[in-house]
């Protein structure tokens, strides 16, 4: 069923779409029978519309995590344009030859695995592979092909196949690491014309990374800043001197709390929200968007709560 869900999720199509479609599709078509977006492959990635940050922004957590698991994978990544989410949301990992590619934690997904040619690495930690032998690792057994982590570059290619935005996390906020993953994402910046221009945002646990980044990367890459948090409720105006979004975890999400941080003009963007139940309670505090493994629940909750 995954196989043929997938087949078709992504099928071409060559007329072009509005930029009046954006809040739904972006550059994709909407499919009225399913209320669901197509996924074309834009004749012009330059034509996209800029995202709108002032709308409620529908996040997949490692694109669509629940329907492919375990994510950040490029099969979950499209999954989540097709059922209508509006960002991307992703972990970038660094390989021993300085490749970035996305992976929740630092070691190797268990649903990932080597299907060779040769022996079996002795690590599964990202940080201890090269590229090529990351590229050995197939995520998703039941899917024909090979998915294994991909690259950076593949996944931010997904902004032609819709008016996606990504939440991209510094997973390692060593200072050598935050340069590399910013780096690679300047580069593709510059290659593709200033494309990611409105459409990106980094998120991280640290501080500090978030600071390193905007200070030394934030004159040739346009990108906001996300402030994750898991424990307790950070001071709204000291989050606001560096970050533009603040992502708590949803327990300790409180209408008190989207009010402070907004008067501080931070946007509140919580995680990992996966019952439709809180999504509507959330909307109805005024919340920014919602990160989530079921983005196709969240557009439906958007749609439908009241």
């Amino acid at each position: 069923m995954r196989l043929l869900r997938f087949a078709f999720a992504c099928a071409f199509v060559a007329t072009s779409v509005s930029c009046e479609e954006a809040p739904r599709c972006g550059t994709g078509a909407l499919d009225e029978a399913s209320g669901t977006c197509t996924c074309p492959l834009a004749s012009d990635a330059s034509a996209t519309c800029r995202i709108p940050r002032d709308r409620f922004d529908v996040e997949g957590h490692r694109g669509a995590h629940t329907a492919f698991p375990p994510g950040n994978t490029l099969p979950a990544f499209i999954e989540a344009i097709r059922v209508g989410a509006d960002t991307l949301e992703g972990d970038m990992q660094v390989t021993s030859d300085r490749f970035v590619v996305l992976n929740h934690d630092a070691t190797l997904s268990p649903e990932c695995v080597y299907i060779g040619p040769g022996t079996v690495p002795p690590s599964r930690v990202i940080a201890e592979l090269l590229m090529s032998e990351i590229a050995l690792f197939d995520c998703h057994s039941g899917l024909v092909g090979i998915d294994p982590p991909p690259t950076l570059e593949s996944v931010l290619d997904l902004r032609t196949r819709a008016n996606v935005g990504f939440d991209l996390e510094l997973k390692v906020a060593r200072p050598a690491e935050v340069d590399t993953a910013m780096q690679a994402l300047t580069d593709y910046d510059a290659s593709c014309g200033h494309c990611l221009e409105g459409r990106l945002i980094i998120q991280s646990f640290d501080a500090a990374a978030l600071m390193q980044a905007r200070a030394s990367f934030g004159g040739d890459l346009a990108f906001e800043t996300s402030l994750l948090s898991a424990i307790g409720v950070d001071e709204p105006a000291t989050v606001a001197s560096f970050a533009d979004i603040y992502a708590p975890i949803f327990g300790v999400v409180t209408s008190d709390l989207v009010k402070a941080f907004h008067a501080q003009g931070v946007r509140v963007l919580p995680w990992t929200v996966n019952d439709e139940p809180t999504m509507c309670e959330f909307i109805a505090f005024g919340v920014d968007g919602l990160i989530s493994d079921d983005p196709a629940l969240l557009a439906h909750a958007k749609a439908t709560c009241r």
